[in-house]
């Protein structure tokens, strides 16, 4: 076995703090995780113009693997654009030809209120919200 070590580039470090929060909080980031007749891939981050396209090339390839189910966890999501959109409707119509079942988990409120406004929420199936777990009370 060789291991083959490569030099990497470090970062310069920001002059400001305020620039690399900035820098890291643009970041999307994708999850995809398989089981049995399951796959959830989590999104988080910004989703814009740049980057949407990436959700679906990761969906089209789990729909390699012919899931009865695709979930799209979008909990974590901070910003939402019109490619967004798109990407979820082209995904959701995939799946669904697929002979799939495609659903949305969790939209964050920014992304519900896009799905809302847009009319995609009526094209699109999100899972039912989880009830609100009862606040605990104090005894005494």
């Amino acid at each position: 076995m060789s291991i083959q070590r490569l030099p990497v580039r470090r970062a310069r470090p920001c002059a400001l703090p305020v620039q690399c929060a900035d820098l890291y909080e643009s970041i999307m980031s994708l999850n995809l995780t398989a089981a049995d007749s399951e796959t959830v891939l989590t999104v988080s981050g910004e989703v814009d113009m740049s980057n949407a396209h990436l959700i679906g090339e990761l969906a089209e390839s789990a729909l390699g693997n012919r899931p009865i189910r695709l979930v799209l966890d979008l909990s974590g999501v901070t910003f939402f654009g019109a490619h967004g959109i798109s990407a979820l409707l082209r995904i959701h119509a995939a799946v669904v030809l697929a002979g799939g079942r495609c659903t949305l988990r969790q939209p964050s409120t920014f992304v519900h209120y896009l799905l809302a406004v847009t009319g995609a929420d009526r094209d699109l199936v999100l899972e039912p919200a989880a009830p609100p777990r009862p606040e605990p009370t104090s005894g005494g």
